[in-house]
């Protein structure tokens, strides 16, 4: 039988050893890093979280209008001018708008004139003629106005802001006409017909100046109420009129 040395038996015994120290060495440090990578994982997850949040955040915000589009109705009143046939009374006035910041919008308008008074018309022609008139028949129709307007605000306080305005309006004023029949010193019946004004179109400066504040309450946002007065200066068309209108923005 071979004799097995103290060398022999103990080399086995030492290499056990140390694989088994090694192997727990090995364990721990596995645990270790498990341990110190978990808090890690988890900022590292919070912070890609918070990235997330903070994209979709700054995408809606970017996505978010930074302007405002308002509509506003009313009427505009004007007085009776017989160079321009523009009648005596109160006439629709629509726009469409963007405000774009707290001071400066862009405003669309559609308005008409009142028509000249056919009455009016006839006692103006009779004092030209020095006649008058037994019978007649007058024609007048409104004058149309579809304007381009840039609009400034100033707020005085809070709840009111002074509103300018100024910018262009392309006009329609429609002729006028007069049938009238009268008797000359012989007493016959004579008829005449007068076309007093042809029918024109062009474009006129508009400047407007007035006021806007919160309707129907204090606390409205997006509801308010303007009053303003609005110059034509076409000598085809010049008007002075003043408007009262309900704007809504959106």
């Amino acid at each position: 039988m071979k004799r097995i040395s103290a060398v022999e038996l103990f080399v086995p015994i030492i290499a056990f050893i140390v694989s088994g120290q090694l192997l727990t060495a090995e364990q721990f440090e596995l645990k270790v890093s498990a341990k110190l990578s978990e808090p890690i994982t988890n900022i590292l997850l919070e912070g890609s979280e918070n990235l997330l949040v903070k994209k979709l955040t700054s995408t809606k915000n970017e996505n978010e209008r930074k302007y405002l589009i308002f509509v506003t109705g009313g009427l505009s009143n004007f007085r009776e001018d017989l160079r321009t046939t523009v009648g005596d009374g109160a006439s629709p006035r629509f726009a469409l708008g963007v405000q774009y910041n707290n001071w400066f919008g862009l405003e669309l308008f559609a308005e008409t004139a009142p028509a000249l008074s056919p009455t009016s018309l006839l006692e103006d022609l009779e004092k030209q003629l020095n006649q008058t008139a037994t019978s007649f028949a007058v024609n007048t129709t409104t004058n149309r106005y579809l304007g381009l307007l840039s609009k400034f605000s100033y707020d005085v306080k809070k709840g009111l802001a002074l509103v300018g305005r100024v910018g262009f309006a392309k006009f329609e004023a429609h002729e006028t006409s007069a049938r009238l029949q009268w008797k000359n010193e012989a007493d016959q019946s004579l008829f005449t017909y007068h076309k007093l004004d042809e029918a024109v179109k062009g474009y006129s400066p508009v400047v407007s100046f007035g006021y806007e504040a919160p309707f129907p309450y204090k606390d409205r946002k997006k509801a308010s109420m303007e009053m303003f007065l609005t110059q034509m200066f076409d000598d085809k068309v010049k008007n002075l009129s003043l408007s009262t209108t309900f704007k809504y923005s959106f």
